[in-house]
């Protein structure tokens, strides 16, 4: 019996499945990889087109915020001014409570200062403009013994008939409440580094105050303020990575602070994990899919070449196999037919051949029943004539050498 080879059509599917799973894996890799840098690119795009928006409306807030605090300042020298030319004390005494009420209302703290009050003040600078009649806004720092603070503030001064004696100062702190309605509104994280320390901030971090003080050195701090220094850092605290962008806070036309926009890429990263992960769960399914169809493909193929196989193999005691029971019209079906007629034309051929031995032997038996009968009937006559052959041969002494008589026995 002739040993089976490995079946014919699992070479087949080898040939066929493994090359198409490797060329499937490597663009499906290279699916993952495109997308990947794609979504990348567009993070970072949308990275820095946020952080440009936030640093403008930033820029904006201190702007307004610095408008406001210069228009307050004014409008309390004015009041205080009006208040002392206002005969009736009650109606004196009614503008001074209107201004504190509006101060409160605004968030800003109003100081009168006059001109021997200036020596030792975060805001002497204003006073001393001030007294001179020059209505002036700057970023004011710490005061002597006060941790790193930073204020807007503006100067208005009070002008009377014998001169200018006193000056409004107006200001609005720069602390963490404030960088919380500057953040909600800019829609990022926001700090101000104003002499050698971040004075406010809206991060939750302690950490990442810290770690930006520390990327601030006075060469980088030169860089911003000069506006050399524009591309976003990366910095990594709290645990996840953070994209920041350094620009000047610029108040009275004087670059005296550093604002700190920062966004978190944490989420970000996050949605690019999940996006990886996505597609490779995509791939892997398409996979899955493409295997399964090609598989019930290969199989709803290689069924009928099985079953001719196996038919081929299979071979009934008289030497003839079996008919196939394929229905196709493929070429797998013709050759299921011709086999099936090649089956019949054997079959035909063997009935023949054992129709045509049986009559050949049938007139074998017939040649052989003769011969036995010619060979009974020969010996019959044989035994006779041996009987009168020895008898003759007894009397050929007496018979004459010559003559008619010799003639006649012979």
């Amino acid at each position: 019996m002739i040993p089976a080879p490995v079946p014919w059509y699992f070479r087949i599917r080898a040939r066929i499945l493994l090359p198409s799973i490797a060329l499937f894996i490597l663009f499906a890799a290279l699916a993952i990889f495109g997308s990947t840098r794609q979504l990348t690119e567009m993070v970072d795009r949308d990275t820095l087109e946020e952080l440009r928006s936030s640093g403008s409306v930033l820029d904006q807030l201190v702007a307004d915020a610095e408008r406001r605090v210069s228009l307050h300042a004014r409008f309390v020298s004015d009041m205080m001014r009006l208040t002392e030319e206002v005969p009736d004390t009650g109606t004196g005494r009614s503008i001074l409570i209107y201004i504190l009420e509006y101060s409160r209302q605004e968030e800003f703290l109003t100081r009168v200062h006059r001109a021997n009050q200036s020596g030792g003040d975060p805001f002497g600078r204003l006073i001393r403009k001030g007294l001179l009649g020059i209505r002036a806004s700057e970023l004011a720092g710490s005061a002597p013994g006060e941790q790193g603070a930073a204020r807007i503030a503006a100067a208005s001064p009070i002008q009377r008939g014998d001169g200018i004696r006193e000056v409004v100062v107006s200001w609005l702190e720069l602390d963490d409440r404030t960088l919380q309605s500057f953040s909600r509104k800019a829609g990022t994280d926001l700090s101000i580094f104003h002499e050698g320390a971040i004075v406010a901030t809206s991060l939750r971090d302690a950490e990442c105050a810290d770690r930006i003080a520390d990327v601030l050195t006075p060469e980088f701090r030169q860089e911003i303020l000069v506006g050399t220094a524009t591309s976003p850092r990366e910095l990594e605290c709290g645990g996840e990575p953070w994209r920041m962008r350094f620009q000047p806070v610029e108040v009275g036309y004087r670059k005296a602070a550093i604002g700190v926009v920062s966004l978190s890429l944490g989420s970000l990263v996050q949605a690019r994990t999940r996006a990886t992960r996505n597609t490779i769960l995509a791939a892997v399914a398409l996979l899955l899919l493409a295997t399964w169809g090609y598989t019930a493909i290969v199989r709803r193929i290689t069924r009928p070449i099985r079953t001719l196989s196996r038919a081929t193999r299979n071979v009934d005691k008289d030497g003839i196999g079996q008919e196939v029971d394929i229905s196709s019209r493929s070429e797998i079906g013709g050759l299921a037919s011709g086999y099936n007629e090649m089956i019949r034309r054997l079959r035909a051929s063997k009935a023949e051949l054992e129709e045509l031995h049986s009559k050949e032997m049938e007139r074998a038996n017939r040649l052989a029943t003769l011969g036995e009968l010619a060979g009974g009937i020969a010996h019959e006559v044989r035994n006779p004539l041996a009987g009168i052959s020895g008898a003759m041969q007894c009397f050929e002494s007496d018979i004459p050498r010559e003559g008619d008589k010799r003639e006649m026995y012979q």
